[in-house]
């Protein structure tokens, strides 16, 4: 998964008033940074509001937002930290709100990459203590170094 971060794509201690905003500001940084097409934003928020990425692990909430693969120019993993949280809609049921404060937003064109980068947000976002790190980071170097703990980890 360390492979797909881009430090460029690391953006902490975010404010929105939407997922809206959000995906405007992060997803116009991708685009701009050259990692997805001039469709990125627009093709982004289209797919969450088919298929809702919020999840709700108790004591906080994260979203895994992304889009089909023709959107993306260059393979990434873009992670957000929030200041408020932002209201996503849950994964597994559209009707209920998920207050928001990290986000991964993928750009991943292969299925055998999706699966692997899933597998280990699983690992990293089930991991309380791990995810609370994360949000308490001030550098973005600090993130990506608590992101590659779970990768070694995950690799013993």
């Amino acid at each position: 998964m360390i492979e797909f971060l881009n430090q460029q794509l690391v953006f902490l201690n975010k404010s929105y008033a939407s997922s809206d905003a959000l995906f405007d500001d992060i997803g116009g940084q991708i685009s701009a940074r050259g990692f997805g097409t001039g469709q990125f934003v627009e093709k982004l928020k289209e797919r969450e509001g088919n298929f809702p990425t919020g999840l709700n692990l108790g004591n906080y909430g994260v979203a895994i937002p992304h889009t089909d693969p023709e959107y993306i120019t260059e393979q990434f993993i873009s992670v957000a930290t929030l200041n408020e949280p932002v209201s996503f809609k849950s994964m597994d049921n559209i009707e209920v709100e998920v207050p928001v404060r990290l986000v991964f937003i993928l750009g991943l064109t292969k299925a055998d990459n999706q699966l692997m980068v899933l597998q280990t947000l699983m690992q990293v976002i089930q991991d309380e203590q791990l995810v609370k790190e994360i949000m308490q980071e001030k550098s973005i170097k600090d993130v990506l170094s608590a992101l590659e703990k779970i990768q070694v980890e995950g690799n013993d």
